[in-house]
């Protein structure tokens, strides 16, 4: 778990994906909190503030992210599981540029 509580802090990650389905960690910026807190892609987002990832619509998980502090309850998948989830971020990315 990892927990941000300065509001002039930048997480430093985006996300593939939107709750209530899957959500994971699609890139970490480098020199940020999500970095300093060993976040890496692909790691799967479980739970935001202690609320599952199922239980959010993609609306209060924007607004959850914005706000500080922030609890982030992450996953590291197996390493098979990991690079699948990393292809399907970077297939979502790329959809979107």
């Amino acid at each position: 778990e990892a927990r941000l509580e300065d509001a002039a802090t930048k997480l430093g990650c985006g996300f593939g994906g939107l709750p209530p389905d899957a959500v994971a960690v699609g890139k970490v910026s480098p020199g940020t909190f999500a970095e300093r807190n060993k976040i890496q892609t692909g790691y799967l987002l479980v739970a935001l503030n202690g609320i599952e990832m199922k239980e959010l619509n993609p609306e209060r998980f924007r607004e959850i992210l914005k706000a500080r502090p922030v609890r982030l309850r992450l996953q590291i998948p197996q390493s098979e599981e990991k690079e699948k989830i990393v292809k399907e971020v970077v297939k979502q990315e790329n959809a979107v540029t």
